[in-house]
């Protein structure tokens, strides 16, 4: 089944939980690899870069996610899941904040979460009836707010926020969009503790993979930060080693051999390379 979107075509995928992904027609290529969005997310994202384990032995009261390529949602809402697995006492309070150029992909992301609720994803168990009434929601009343009143200061910015997190959508050119959020991470004092860098390849989408973009990253970042992604490719290696990041190969999620996990630091004797 095929479905016309502005820059997208949907697709239906005969392997993975989620059952489709999204071809982009703007830069020729899935959102997705055939062994399934979400499976792909979880091992790329959530569990070669820890996130669980960072907050079981930190503890910490914020967890702050910079996602490039917000795509269908898939980043956001597998964070999510985990997190809400957590104990309530052991959930920290989570900013999201996600780089995307196609505005059309909140109705994808959307669209997951609805299909989340209606449970069509009940074996994963992690997924408890609070999942997505604890934090932020990409249907909520308050995002949808955001998008019809907009303003000369909030034009390209989608804020979905309540007790528990803030969840907020920069549209726009990545190149431009960083500059917002720097400024705005800079005025609250925030870095950066886990950057999830899934845009297009670094073939169909290669100013996000520069040495300068991984630089502005890493001007966000803390010493500890993690950049995980599913590039591997010479381009990627040597954009991080110019902007300033040490990587390591770790295992991909089959067919895929291997992904990397970047770091703004390293320690003595660590194996990571510059």
């Amino acid at each position: 089944m095929t479905n016309q979107y502005n820059h997208h075509h949907y697709i239906e995928q005969s392997q993975g939980l989620l059952g489709s992904t999204y071809y982009g027609t703007f830069f020729k290529e899935h959102f997705h690899s055939q062994a399934g969005a979400w499976e792909e997310t979880c091992h790329n994202f959530i569990e070669t870069p820890e996130i669980l384990n960072y907050v079981y032995t930190q503890n910490p009261k914020e967890l702050t996610i910079l996602e490039i390529g917000l795509g269908q949602g898939t980043g956001y809402l597998t964070l999510v899941s985990k997190l809400t697995s957590l104990p309530i006492e052991n959930r920290p309070f989570l900013q999201f904040f996600s780089l995307e150029l196609f505005e059309e992909c909140l109705l994808f992301a959307q669209e997951t979460e609805k299909k989340i609720q209606r449970s069509q994803y009940s074996k994963y168990s992690e997924y408890s009836d609070d999942s997505l009434n604890y934090y932020p929601e990409f249907n909520s009343q308050n995002f949808f707010e955001n998008k019809n009143n907009k303003n000369k200061n909030s034009q390209n910015i989608f804020i979905s926020k309540n007790t528990y997190g803030h969840l907020e959508v920069l549209w726009g050119n990545a190149l431009e969009t960083i500059l917002l959020l720097k400024k705005k991470l800079v005025q609250q004092n925030i870095n950066i503790d886990f950057i999830f860098h899934d845009p297009f390849s670094p073939s169909k989408n290669p100013e996000l993979w520069t040495g300068h973009w991984f630089e502005q990253l890493r001007s966000i970042s803390h010493s500890q930060t993690r950049l995980s992604t599913y590039s591997c490719s010479k381009v990627t290696k040597k954009g991080l080693s110019e902007g300033g990041w040490f990587y390591e190969k770790k295992a991909g999620l089959p067919p895929k051999r291997e992904i990397l996990l970047a770091r703004c630091s390293t320690l003595q004797g660590s194996t990571l390379k510059k």
